[in-house]
């Protein structure tokens, strides 16, 4: 019943699982689940103009389907949205508190705060946020990452959503980090 990895096929672009491995080592380890290849020696001469690297996966998600590098840079994006999102309500810092290399050089969210949950809330909203964080880093190590993208997560953005859904302007405006119940 199992079959070797030399006949397994990419659903995505139809190579083999063999073909992944020659190509980008770190892709295809973390899809077949075995060890990541050890990372090249360090060169011994100097570069003046060090040429930067991207991931052997990336360049194959890029050359194989464009519109799906497109979907993979919206789902990173939406994930450092819910991961800022989570982290400062219940922690009040972000992710570049836990790791700074995962925002590749993105700016710092604006308005985010901690918000006044209770303890259980708080609990969950971090163990959401430190899940978030992980999905991040499996999104970067598959197929490479992107700066994190400008985010607003300050109260006057979540008011002026909500007053646009409501259809009438909220007095007092919603303010999502003020309790429990309006988290």
């Amino acid at each position: 019943m199992g079959r070797s990895s030399q006949s397994q096929v990419c659903l995505g672009c139809k190579a083999s699982q063999k073909a992944h491995r020659e190509l980008a080592p770190t892709a295809a380890s973390s899809v077949s689940g075995a060890a990541p290849a050890p990372p090249p020696p360090p060169s011994t001469t100097a570069d003046a103009n060090p040429t930067p690297v991207l991931n052997p996966g990336l360049l194959l998600a890029l050359a194989a389907a464009p519109a799906e590098f497109v979907q993979l840079q919206f789902l990173l994006n939406a994930k450092f949205v819910e991961t800022e999102w989570f982290l400062h309500a219940a922690l009040g810092r972000g992710v570049d508190f836990l790791d700074r290399d995962l925002s590749a050089g993105g700016a710092r969210p604006a308005g985010a705060r901690r918000a006044a949950l209770d303890f259980r809330t708080t609990e969950v909203t971090a163990e959401l946020g430190y899940q978030e964080v992980g999905h991040i880093r499996a999104i970067w190590q598959a197929v490479g990452g992107f700066p994190r993208p400008a985010i607003d997560l300050s109260a006057d953005r979540f008011a002026m959503v909500l007053d646009d859904a409501m259809g009438a302007r909220l007095d007092p405006p919603f303010d999502p980090y003020n309790s429990t119940v309006k988290f």
